[in-house]
């Protein structure tokens, strides 16, 4: 959840080696002000949450947008909901894993059947408390770690995350220890998220350009997001190819695939430009 100028840029997307446009631009409702993550469920719905501080609730929308349905979590917290994803059995998976300050140490993944949540107005989840490979003990705050995250998959059934990674280059000059960190975890134990690679952008920033704020798989594939663009993770010791490159900055907090030449991205409210917004962008190589 990030505050302050990022969020007044107008959200356009543009490619360099690939030909894309946005064939569809819905404005959702205003009770998905800080929409944080978003996956597509039985082709239909799109399954959705809000970031931090807002209420325990998964909300059901319609591919127009529209909410269709709602279900409290009545023995949740939203203290940092990040992103969200579907495993086997219509099992959701809600990670309550924010970060920002580095020295979190409840961070949970909330569990439930999307079956029951969407006949049920209020339903109990299963909380799975959760902690990350080689995170230290941290009591004070710190802006500099590379232990937040905000992105969250389901593949070959593991859970999978990736660290946005907050590292400045004033405290590590190092470009590799500045990557983003690709972890796992067992979704029916949880327990530690054991590291997996480190991804690897070429160009890393200062600011939050290249930061990741969500991740999909599809078919053999993963893809993730980024303010400045969105990859493709191409396996360990390979570099990432920058599918869409973002000339235009903004808070882009979630992203699903419904095939390999299309997705849906979702942008956070801002009061200068309204939303939140829903978008379709396909592409196509030239």
């Amino acid at each position: 959840m990030i505050r302050g100028p990022l969020t007044i840029t107008l959200l356009f997307f543009f490619l360099s080696s690939y030909a894309q446009r946005i064939t569809q631009k819905i404005k959702l409702d205003r009770r998905l002000s800080e929409i944080s993550g978003i996956d597509i469920w039985r082709d239909t719905l799109v399954i959705a949450v809000n970031d931090g501080g807002n209420l325990p609730v998964v909300y059901f929308l319609n591919l127009e947008g529209e909410i269709v349905h709602e279900v409290y979590l009545k023995n949740a917290r939203n203290k940092d909901w990040e992103d969200l994803a579907i495993g086997k059995s219509d099992t959701l998976y809600i990670g309550d894993f924010g970060n920002n300050l580095g020295n979190r140490k409840d961070r949970a993944i909330y569990k439930l059947d999307l079956k029951e949540g969407l006949n049920k107005d209020t339903m109990v989840s299963v909380r799975m408390g959760i902690s990350f490979e080689g995170q230290p003990y941290q009591k004070e705050k710190v802006k500099s770690h590379p232990y937040d995250c905000e992105s969250l998959y389901w593949k070959e059934d593991t859970l999978w995350m990736i660290s946005k990674n907050r590292t400045s280059k004033k405290v590590e000059k190092s470009l590799k220890k500045r990557q983003p960190i690709l972890y796992a975890l067992d979704p029916l134990k949880g327990g530690k998220a054991v590291v997996m690679d480190t991804l690897k952008i070429k160009r890393i920033r200062k600011g939050f350009k290249d930061q990741v704020t969500s991740a999909d798989a599809f078919d053999s594939k993963i893809f993730f997001l980024t303010y400045d663009g969105m990859y493709v993770y191409k396996g360990p010791a390979v570099q990432e190819e920058q599918l869409i490159n973002f000339k235009k900055l903004t808070q882009k907090e979630a992203l699903v695939f419904i095939n390999d030449q299309k997705c849906l991205v979702a942008a956070e409210h801002n009061r200068f430009l309204g939303g939140p917004f829903l978008y379709t962008i396909e592409w196509k190589t030239k």
